[in-house]
């Protein structure tokens, strides 16, 4: 969005904090291209936050600390940051409405808030952004509306004082993995990217939306990685930890022992998620031109992608090419080590994050 919930225009590194990880990604632009300075992810414990709010920000603010100063690959030289707070504790909706004053705008936005959204206005951020509308009607204006909490947003900003951290931007992850994928597709923020499904595989819940040179539509399907680690120990009684070893070493790609069991286990999840895909993509092709424009294309990012066979198996069943996003593809490591090849699709929010300066500019 071109005005987040706050931004200003300097140098800055993205930190992404996630379902009991955090991970940071600072880039620096080089002749047109970008050039990773330091990266790198840290564990807490999830207990420390309850619903997006971060309850006991000493401990996390100790995690991060380490993380930026003792187990970050390269470094990191700024201390301006760009972050996000999840989805599952925002709320995300595209309206349709008729032209009208900016003043008019933000009247309407605050009065579809009142009714959609079970906070009183005086306790959310709330944002807006208007594109031109999928429809063929000239009168109407698509608008993009984001609300967060103050507590959570709140509760990050007291984070990061006790790191000494400026925050020059604040917005959903929805946003900024949209960033990172724009990026990893062309090396560029400005160039047009074909309509395209995006699949985030977190944790507990896969967050879903359709790019069509802006955030046109959005879902969420409460399932995800945990999920599938608790249908697999249920479906073969065995233990969550061996479950989520038998999920990351054969997923749903393995012709041994294990594939009958593991697809029975794992099934019910996924289906859940092709239904959602499928509904996502009939409502958006309904209202884009008139019915004749297609998703041909899904890029599956988070911490779930890289669960062995998933894009295979999603693209099997949805008819879409389905790929998992490397949001590092456009970026050079020059002599730094990358990342594992299986946490390379869960750094996508943090090298969006990362990159907001550049979308600021194109702005």
């Amino acid at each position: 969005m071109a005005q987040p919930l706050f931004y200003r225009k300097e140098p800055l590194f993205g930190l992404d904090i996630g379902h009991g990880n955090i991970k940071v990604v600072e880039l620096a632009r080089k002749n047109n291209r970008y050039h990773v300075n330091g990266y790198g992810r840290a564990n807490f414990l999830d207990s420390t936050m309850d619903n997006g709010v971060i309850t006991d920000p000493k401990k996390v603010a100790k995690a991060v600390f380490e993380l930026l100063t003792e187990t970050v690959i390269g470094g990191i030289d700024t201390t301006r940051i760009a972050t996000s707070v999840p989805v599952a504790q925002s709320f995300t909706r595209m309206l349709t409405l008729h032209k009208m004053s900016d003043e008019e705008l933000r009247s309407a936005v605050e009065l579809e808030a009142e009714q959609y959204i079970p906070l009183p206005l005086e306790d959310l951020y709330l944002d807006h952004e208007s594109y031109p509308s999928l429809s063929d009607d000239e009168d109407e204006i698509d608008v993009l509306m984001v609300a967060v909490p103050r507590r959570v947003v709140d509760s990050y900003v007291e984070l990061f004082n006790l790191l000494n951290l400026e925050v020059s931007l604040i917005e959903t992850s929805l946003i900024s993995s949209v960033r990172g994928v724009r990026h990893s597709l062309s090396g560029s923020l400005e160039d047009d990217a074909p309509p395209t499904l995006l699949v985030d595989f977190g944790a507990r819940s896969c967050d879903l939306s359709i790019f069509d040179q802006s955030i046109r539509v959005t879902g969420t399907v409460d399932k995800g990685g945990e999920d599938i680690t608790a249908a697999i120990a249920k479906g073969m009684k065995i233990t969550s930890s061996k479950a989520n070893t038998l999920k990351i070493r054969h997923g749903i790609d393995d012709k041994g022992q294990h594939q009958a069991a593991l697809m029975k286990a794992i099934s019910p999840v996924l289906d859940g998620l092709i239904h959602e895909i499928k509904k996502i993509e009939r409502y958006y092709s309904s209202r884009a031109t008139g019915g004749d424009k297609t998703i041909e294309n899904m890029i599956i990012l988070g911490g779930g992608a890289n669960l062995p066979g998933l894009d295979a198996y999603l693209s099997k069943k949805s008819g879409l090419t389905t790929t998992i996003c490397n949001p590092w593809k456009n970026i050079d490591f020059n002599q730094l080590q990358e990342p594992h090849s299986i946490e390379t699709a869960s750094f996508t929010t943090a090298v969006g994050l990362a990159l907001a300066g550049e979308e600021a500019q194109c702005d």
